[in-house]
């Protein structure tokens, strides 16, 4: 601990039930404005250096002193559930039980064209500083399948952090809470039918909503990713009593939930299993050094997208596509060495160069469309986050020392030859 915490005033944090916290006012004030100003203040809380969190739980509040000291926090694995009780006799959302046959009656045919929540990480732009750390909480939820897990308390933790964070303005605790919510989701996506995870989520917007408010120039980050799942398992909702009723219940929640619905009714088309006339298929994937573009090729854990990562220089893949199916990829080999284009080359390291090269097999009918990077997949082998994917390169930092492997995969569509 910092010699200078000896030198710092103590605050006693009072949370509900009574629960008392001691924090050195330096730590205290040292992410949080708020904060800040309360002990610097001529206000009772000052003077007593006692502040009032009773609208807190206790659990809450001790996190967000875990943060405050050491940068993260502690929270619990989901439980199982022969382990868990009821969980529509649990729920936050209290509302009565209504008949399968009045539910069925709001039924609604959608599509799924808005972002899936894997690929929302990307999109919603986070900082790199928590990389790590969602590395490790996306391995560990691999641990736990969800139609044998409950994971409500997993997921109202982070909301209660997300909410008490943004009151007390700890801009990196919130952050970080907000990225821990997501991938949960996002190992949630789909939540299959009859399944006790709707109810998960009826507790999440329950919470969620009450204890954010709407903001009138953006989307308030924890209701965009809670309505958005919503969004993306309606079909889920509608097959549970209790989730009908909430949703009955109107407000913001349905509001939102409602404009990203219209968003799936509009492109009631799937991706085609075969190419049309619009299909663009890659053509080649171009590097990029220096800061990362907008249209970079995206990990699938929600990890860096850098080739380099967690070295400083930064280079990128982007796409290039085509609507001619004879200009398609059909593969991609590595190669060590040898002249290629400069925007070719992925890495230089003690000499060696790393290049993906773009292969065009015009006797194969499966052409690419769709490509991602993923790092660790010794440890995915077998997970669904691979099931759609088709073709797989080896390790692009082979040739190197490196913290982890990283290969490219890829998705194709039929054409006829």
């Amino acid at each position: 601990m910092n010699a200078h915490f000896g030198r710092s005033q103590i605050f006693e944090l009072v949370a509900d039930g009574d629960v008392r916290f001691f924090v050195h006012e330096d730590v205290l004030t040292s992410q949080s404005e708020p904060f800040r100003m309360t002990a610097a203040g001529e206000w009772k809380e000052a003077t007593e250096r006692k502040i009032n969190l009773s609208d807190w739980d206790a659990d809450t509040v001790s996190r967000l002193l875990q943060y405050l000291y050491s940068g993260d926090y502690q929270y619990p694995d989901p439980t199982s559930v022969s382990q868990s009780p009821d969980p529509t006799a649990a729920s936050e959302a209290t509302a009565p039980t209504q008949a399968k046959d009045e539910q069925e009656s709001i039924g609604m045919d959608v599509k799924r064209p808005l972002t899936p929540l894997k690929e929302w990480r990307k999109k919603a732009q986070f900082s790199r500083q928590n990389d790590n750390k969602v590395v490790s909480d996306w391995t560990k939820l691999e641990r736990f399948k969800p139609a044998q897990y409950d994971f409500k308390e997993v997921l109202l933790t982070h909301a209660r952090i997300y909410a008490l964070a943004n009151y007390k303005l700890v801009q990196g605790l919130q952050n970080l809470a907000l990225e821990r919510l997501l991938i949960t989701l996002a190992h949630l996506d789909p939540i299959p039918d009859d399944s006790h995870l709707s109810m998960n989520l009826v507790d999440l917007a329950s919470y969620g909503y009450s204890n954010t408010t709407r903001l009138s120039n953006s989307n308030e980050p924890l209701r965009d990713i809670i309505s958005q799942f919503a969004a993306l398992n309606f079909e889920a909702l509608q097959n549970e009593p209790l989730a009908i009723e909430f949703i009955g219940q109107g407000g913001d929640f349905v509001k939102d939930v409602t404009m990203k619905l219209c968003r799936r009714l509009s492109k009631r088309q799937e991706t085609p299993s075969r190419a049309t006339s619009s299909t663009k298929f890659i053509s080649r994937l171009r590097v990029v050094n220096g800061p990362e573009p907008a249209d970079c090729v995206g990990e699938l854990r929600h990890m860096s997208s850098n080739i380099n990562y967690p070295h400083p220089d930064q280079i990128w893949i982007v796409s290039e596509y085509t609507t001619a199916s004879s200009e398609a990829c059909t593969s991609f080999n590595l190669a060590f060495g040898g002249a290629y284009p400069p925007d070719d080359n992925l890495a230089v390291h003690e000499g060696r160069h790393c290049f993906l090269v773009p292969v065009k097999d015009q006797n194969i009918q499966n052409k690419i469309t769709q490509v991602a990077l993923v790092r660790g997949v010794s440890i995915l082998l077998g997970s669904p986050i691979l099931a759609d994917y088709q073709g797989i390169t080896g390790n692009i930092k082979q040739p190197w020392s490196s913290p982890d492997d990283l290969h490219l995969v890829w998705k194709p569509v039929k054409v006829s030859i």
